[in-house]
């Protein structure tokens, strides 16, 4: 999902991998795709708190760009990053 907004007098496109509403929870997820994973002998925690780290930025900016969308149902809403060649999905609180 391309979204824009302007910052600075600029606009500025976002490209928002995956977003969706959760029917059980009522929670619209915001889901961001990376195809890092931990080196070898690195431990997953670390890895893990590291991408948090670097990535948080990207993902309050893609939870405030979805939450000024008029949506239907207004939902609270959750953002992570989710690591296919791991099978992990990390979220952001």
């Amino acid at each position: 999902m391309a979204l824009n907004r302007i910052e600075d007098g600029e606009c500025k496109t976002y490209v928002i991998d995956r977003t969706f509403l959760d029917d059980n929870s009522g929670i619209r997820w915001v889901i961001d795709f990376k195809t890092s994973e931990p080196q070898r002998g690195a431990s997953l925690s670390d890895f893990i708190a590291r991408e948090a780290q670097d990535y948080r930025g990207q993902l309050i900016t893609y939870a405030e760009l979805i939450a000024a969308i008029g949506w239907a149902d207004q939902a609270p809403i959750k953002a992570g990053l989710y690591y296919p060649a791991i099978q992990h999905l990390s979220v952001y609180e």
